[in-house]
């Protein structure tokens, strides 16, 4: 915001004859496309009707009788915290306005009078064309809209939307120090009490909590999810459907033989045979909300020639040279199935020389997990080293051991010993066994994946076992 500070020549001194908002705002209007302002204005009963914080700083509506005006920015003092209902009689000293965002604002001044509380707030009904027909007079009043149809959502990280009445439509936006939490979805009939702005040029309602938003009736339910899918034979999908409400989704598939869903969790559909099937996905009516269906069409056909896959080792090669894709199994029942993506892919592991984790679960099918853009990503390269055993490359750099302890080495460049592993099976558990450690009798160090603090790295016992995918050239 542009300010300007206390130091103002005073262009223009109101006298008491002229009071209020009414006097104050043309005031700052000129002034601000004209020359510099100060000076004060006596306040007669003027209400402030709506506050918004922001850090240390107060950001609110001030009303009487004759106008209203936006006060941006004000710090607390010790005589005066800007309150809802509060009633200011005294005189009002300006020595910061801004005009930028269409409207003047007060961005800076002092308070000498009395405070008290209102019994009642101002509010003055409109229609969304009155609004219209009434911009300026109305501007920063606290208004209500009755029986208005939203006709584009907004709410919580959604801070803009639409609003409805009788053809004439008005914008509504929240502020970023607003309360207004609860999505709002397109159709319902909502009674909304704001204060009309100017924002990037455009009229729009500043609505400053959900206490401000009264629904007639209840408000739509909404299910976002696809609504079509392509799928080849064998492959898995978390379709990923949320609802407005927080209900819970449920999920039906109409032809099991094309697509079923996966028995032990919720939302993850299986690719059978080619064919297609109609995927339906409902939440139930709630407090607020009603209940709602969504439909997604899923066609289901053979992958096509050429495509490939990494698929599950289970016995050791005579040469272990190859592409691979080293992953925990541990929790695949739930549909998880976490890949050893490198250093600091995952954010909770930035930066840290540990294993970090990816789930590709949605890439796995019968043929094995899907070779795409994501999972060769993850690849690991490994190649036989001069002393028979074998280097592990990954991204841009190899994977080794630096010390006796948990956490993987990621080197810019390959060294011998501290970058050499042996790789074997002991019965049906993989094993990945570093060369450099352990040393003098302690006891061996496996690559694992901690189930606890999710990620791959160098453990003795107690982790979850890893499981080895090679890519099928």
């Amino acid at each position: 915001m542009i300010g300007w500070d206390a130091d103002i020549t005073v262009k223009s001194t109101p006298t008491p004859t002229d009071l209020g908002l009414a006097t104050l705002k043309p005031l700052l209007l000129a002034a601000t496309k004209a020359a510099p302002y100060g000076g004060s204005v006596i306040l007669e009963d003027a209400i402030i009707t709506g506050v918004t914080r922001t850090g240390n700083n107060y950001n609110f509506y001030l009303e009487d009788a004759g106008a209203a005006i936006y006060c941006y920015s004000i710090p607390a003092t010790d005589s005066f915290t800007p309150e809802v209902g509060a009633v200011l009689n005294g005189t009002i000293t300006v020595s910061g306005y801004n005009y930028s965002t269409g409207i003047p604002e007060v961005t800076a001044f002092s308070f000498d009078g009395a405070i008290s509380s209102a019994t009642a707030l101002p509010l003055t009904e409109v229609t969304t064309a009155s609004l219209e027909d009434n911009y300026d007079d109305l501007a920063c009043r606290r208004i209500k809209v009755v029986d208005a149809t939203i006709t584009d959502g907004f709410g919580g990280s959604d801070r803009d939307g639409t609003i409805m009445q009788d053809n004439t439509a008005a914008t509504i936006r929240t502020s970023s120090a607003s309360d207004v939490s609860q999505s709002y979805s397109a159709g319902a009939t909502v009674s909304i009490v704001g204060f009309p702005i100017y924002y990037n040029g455009n009229h729009q309602i500043s609505v400053i909590s959900d206490n401000d938003i009264v629904a007639s009736g209840k408000m739509p339910g909404v299910i976002t999810a696809a609504t079509t899918k392509q799928m080849y034979v064998g492959d898995h999908w978390e379709v990923g459907a949320t609802a407005n409400s927080g209900a819970t989704v449920s999920y039906e598939i109409d032809n099991e033989n094309v697509a079923f869903l996966s028995p032990g969790a919720v939302g993850f559909v299986q690719a059978k045979s080619t064919g297609t099937c109609t995927l339906t996905m409902t939440i139930p009516e709630t407090d607020q909300y009603t209940s709602a269906t969504l439909t997604c069409t899923i066609t289901v056909v053979e992958a096509p020639v050429g495509m490939q896959y990494f698929e599950k080792v289970t016995s050791a090669p005579s040469d272990w040279s190859g592409t691979y894709l080293i992953v925990t199994e541990y929790d695949i029942t739930n549909q998880h199935l976490y890949a050893l993506s490198g250093q600091g892919v995952n954010a909770s592991q930035a930066l840290q020389n540990y294993g970090a984790y990816d789930d590709v679960y949605q890439y796995l099918s019968d043929n094995g997990i899907e070779a795409n853009t994501t999972t060769r990503e993850y690849a690991v390269t490994i190649a036989k080293t001069d002393s028979g055993h074998y280097s592990m490359y990954q991204g841009v750099k190899w994977l080794g051991l630096n010390a006796n302890g948990n956490n993987l080495y990621f080197s810019d460049s390959y060294t011998a010993d501290r970058d050499d592993w042996d790789i074997s099976f002991d019965s049906d558990v993989l094993q990945i066994v570093n060369v450099k450690y352990p040393k003098n009798g302690d006891a061996t160090r496996f690559l694992q994946y901690n189930s606890q603090s999710p990620r791959f790295a160098c453990y003795k016992s107690g982790q979850q076992v890893i499981a080895i995918y090679k890519l099928k050239e």
